[in-house]
C-alpha cells in the first residue's frame, strides 16, 4: 500500500448530510511533532498530531485518539487520517509497529504520550484530556485495538471507546499464523464500533464471509455497552482503509466531545448510519 493523499476523504461517497460533514476536514489547523529512538519494542518513532490552537490556548485541553497499524504499515502511510482527526479537535498519536496485534506497542506508545503529558517542558504538558482517549485500528491494528482495551489492566482503563476496523474473523484467524494477536471481544466494556468490507472477494477468499463474521464479533460485545456495526457495500477489506473515516470521525466526536450533531448518526429515533444508504448495509446499533 502507499501513502494515503491528503485529498483521500473526497473520494468517500456519502449518501447523508452527518456522513457527509465529517468526510470534509473541521476546522482546526494541524501541526506535528516526531519523537525517535523511544526506547519501545519494535518501535522507533512517535508522531503526534495536534490542532495548531493548542500553543495559544493555556488551560485547554483535547480528547486524544491513538492509531494502531495494520500489517506491515505505519503512521507515515496513513498521516493524512492523522491530520483529518486532528482538524476535529484531537490530539493524534501512532507509531511505526508493523506489528501491533498483540496490542503491546499501543500501550507503550499511550503510556509514552501520556508522560509528555505531564513533563513541563513537554509541547504537550497537561494537554491532554486523560478521560477523553479513544483507539482505533484497521485490519491487524483491530486486533491491537481489543487487546489494547482488555489485556493491561495497568493502562486499558484510560480508553474510553474505540473504532475498529477489518479485523481478522475467527475463521480467518485459524487459518492463518495469528494465534499472538488473539483476542476476546466479549471483554470490551467500552462504546465500540465496529466497520468491515462486504465485496465477494471477502466473500470468496477462504470461504469466509467477511460481514456475517464481523457482526458475530458485534454481537459478542455486551449488550450494556454502546455499540455499532456497519458493513461497506461492494467494497473488499482491503480497500476500506479509508472508506470508513466519516463514520470514524463523527463516532469520535460524539463520544470523546460530546458532538450533538455526530450523535444523531448513531442515536435517537432515527439514526442516519440505519437509513436505507446506498453505501452502507445490515447497520445495527445497541440502542444508543
Amino acid at each position: 500500500m502507499g501513502n494515503m493523499k491528503n485529498s483521500y476523504n473526497q473520494e468517500i461517497k456519502t449518501s447523508f448530510p452527518i456522513e457527509n460533514r465529517y468526510r470534509n476536514y473541521g476546522i482546526y489547523a494541524a501541526s506535528d511533532v516526531t519523537f525517535e529512538n523511544v526506547d519501545i519494542e519494535r518501535v522507533n518513532t512517535i508522531r503526534i498530531y495536534y490542532p495548531n490552537e493548542m500553543i495559544i490556548s493555556p488551560g485547554k485541553k483535547y480528547p486524544l485518539i491513538i492509531i494502531a497499524n495494520g500489517t506491515n504499515s505505519e503512521y507515515r502511510k496513513i498521516e493524512p487520517i492523522f491530520k483529518h482527526l486532528c482538524s476535529w479537535g484531537f490530539i493524534v498519536g501512532g507509531n511505526d509497529d508493523p506489528t501491533t496485534g498483540k496490542g503491546d506497542s499501543i500501550i507503550k506508545t499511550l503510556s509514552y504520550i501520556l508522560n509528555l503529558n505531564n513533563k513541563k517542558e513537554s509541547i504537550l504538558y497537561n494537554k491532554i484530556d486523560i478521560e477523553k482517549i479513544g483507539i482505533t485500528g484497521n485490519s491487524q491494528g483491530g486486533c491491537g485495538v481489543i487487546n489494547s482495551i482488555t489485556k493491561y489492566k495497568e493502562m486499558s482503563h484510560y480508553f474510553k471507546c474505540a473504532f475498529i476496523s477489518c479485523i481478522p474473523t475467527k475463521s480467518l484467524m485459524d487459518k492463518g499464523n495469528f494465534d499472538p494477536f488473539r483476542y476476546k471481544a466479549e471483554l470490551i466494556n467500552i462504546p465500540t464500533m465496529i466497520v468491515c468490507g462486504a465485496g465477494m472477494n471477502d466473500l470468496n477468499a477462504c470461504h469466509l464471509n467477511q460481514a456475517k463474521e464481523t457482526r458475530e464479533i458485534y454481537e459478542e460485545i455486551g449488550k450494556n455497552i454502546k455499540k455499532v456495526y456497519a458493513a461497506r457495500k461492494k467494497v473488499d477489506n482491503k480497500y476500506m482503509l479509508f472508506e470508513y473515516d466519516p463514520y470514524m470521525t463523527a463516532w469520535f466526536c460524539y463520544i470523546l466531545k460530546d458532538d450533538k450533531e455526530a450523535e444523531k448518526a448513531f442515536c435517537g429515533k432515527d439514526p442516519e448510519i440505519l437509513k436505507n444508504n446506498e453505501n452502507w448495509q445490515n447497520c445495527l446499533t445497541n440502542n444508543l
